[in-house]
């Protein structure tokens, strides 16, 4: 981490902007994912990108602002932070599946699914390892490109997941996936910070941090709402004897509402509502796999063709 020491004072009402921005924007993706494009669903979000607009405007004024705009004005430096921002977004939105579908699809305990993390977890140890002895021999912006294509292999392991799949593809592609992450985050960061002016090395690292945490925040969120949303469409219409119209409604909720009203009924019908939930929940997991694995083959592509520029920009 690097620091400023000239920096100046923290400015409250740029923090309450932009907190009131991001907040107002997850909390209308929420409803989405709930009750659908609603008016006030559409109000939070829309309100949410014109607090944003504010507080981009009142970066612009002021003598020591809470985000200097002018680093964004650096190729590398805006390249690298987006790729961050959505490796991240990308990462922490499927890991959100992964823990589910461990232990409600394959009914594992919250143990044994986490001991079935640790291959993801040894991931970002080799990777984080691995990839600084790369790039003495292989250009930065080549490994940053090679872990999107890495995401992009992971994200495809995960797009074939069912509920019979077993542990196979998720284990595998989550591995993968970490690996991928690595490259990307570590020598994303390094770009970011190298990229901007001694005395603003500082400035760079905040908004670096803030980027990742924006991106978890942000994939969690809508990758999350469009999961529920998949989900719910999948369910709506179902409907089995021996299950009163509350518990139905609730268990079209979500999956985790599914296994516990299951646990309530005979074991026929609990069966066959668990049968049509799992399979909900791994068409949403597929779904938004193909959504990440979009995203990491557009960046993966954008970086490539920008090489020139930010591998100028490094040195």
């Amino acid at each position: 981490e690097f620091k400023d020491p000239n920096a100046g004072s923290l400015d409250i009402p740029s923090v309450i902007l932009s907190l009131s921005s991001v907040l107002s924007i997850i909390y209308g993706f929420k409803r989405v994912a709930e009750d659908g494009w609603e008016v006030l669903s559409f109000l939070f979000i829309v309100s949410g990108f014109l607090i944003g607009t504010l507080f981009i405007r009142r970066q612009q004024n002021l003598k020591d602002p809470l985000i200097d705009l002018q680093l964004f004005k650096v190729p590398a430096f805006s390249a690298a932070l987006i790729a961050n921002s959505l490796t991240i977004f990308v990462g922490l939105g499927s890991f959100l599946f992964l823990a589910q579908y461990l232990q409600l699809v394959l009914g594992l305990s919250p143990l044994v699914a986490g001991f079935w993390t640790l291959p993801s977890a040894a991931g970002n140890v080799v990777g984080s390892l691995a990839v600084p002895m790369l790039v003495r021999k292989i250009r930065p912006i080549i490994v940053v490109s090679g872990g999107l294509v890495l995401n992009i292999v992971g994200l495809a392991f995960y797009a074939l997941v069912d509920a019979n799949s077993g542990l196979v593809y998720v284990v595998i592609g989550s591995v993968i996936i970490s690996l991928g992450i690595c490259s990307v985050v570590i020598l994303g960061t390094d770009l970011i910070v190298g990229s901007a002016p001694p005395e603003r090395a500082g400035a760079a690292a905040s908004i670096s941090e803030t980027g990742v945490e924006f991106g978890g925040v942000l994939g969690i969120a809508v990758l999350g709402s469009i999961g529920t949303a998949v989900y719910k469409n999948r369910m709506d219409g179902l409907n089995f004897n021996g299950i009163s119209p509350e518990s139905m409604e609730s268990a079209k909720g979500t999956l985790g509402a599914a296994v516990s009203v299951a646990k309530e009924l005979p074991e026929d019908i609990a069966l066959s509502l668990l049968h049509s939930a799992k399979h909900a929940f791994t068409d949403s997991f597929q779904l938004v796999s193909i959504i990440c694995a979009v995203i990491s083959f557009v960046l993966a592509i954008t970086i490539f063709i920008m090489r020139k520029s930010l591998e100028k920009e490094e040195s």
